[in-house]
């Protein structure tokens, strides 16, 4: 419980340090943070950190959707935030076309793929 407690400690730090470095010198975050992962995983660089050395992948995999739904729940917020019903209301007849077309050219996507494999056809007789 303490290498999960200290590794999501040391990626709140990296995320605060790759930010603070994005303000003054405008090296992207996200560039950051993939080296940072970089870092974690081929290079084992979890061995030098005294708290993360018995760390393991089953140990993330209880606490992958716990940060999976945070993360959802503050890039929906910060998204809300920024919202203005103005705005909305003007692009909505866009967005509702857009949704329609994309829904109907991936549903004629999936179909001709399922055709060009010959999926279709063992299908028919479930």
């Amino acid at each position: 419980m303490l290498e999960i407690i200290s590794l999501l400690a040391f990626v709140l730090f990296a995320g605060y340090i790759s930010e603070k470095l994005f303000e003054n010198f405008r090296i992207p975050d996200v560039f950051l943070l993939l080296l940072f992962g970089l870092a974690l995983g081929p290079f084992h660089v979890t061995q030098a950190v005294p708290g993360l050395a018995n760390l393991t992948p089953l140990l993330l995999v209880p606490l992958a959707s716990l940060i999976a739904v945070l993360t959802l729940v503050v890039i929906l917020f910060g998204a809300g935030t920024e919202l203005e019903p103005s705005e909305l209301i003007k692009n909505a007849p866009f967005a509702l076309t857009a949704t329609v077309v994309n829904f109907i050219a991936t549903a004629i996507a999936c179909f001709i793929a399922l055709v060009a494999t010959g999926w279709y056809c063992s299908m028919r007789y479930l």
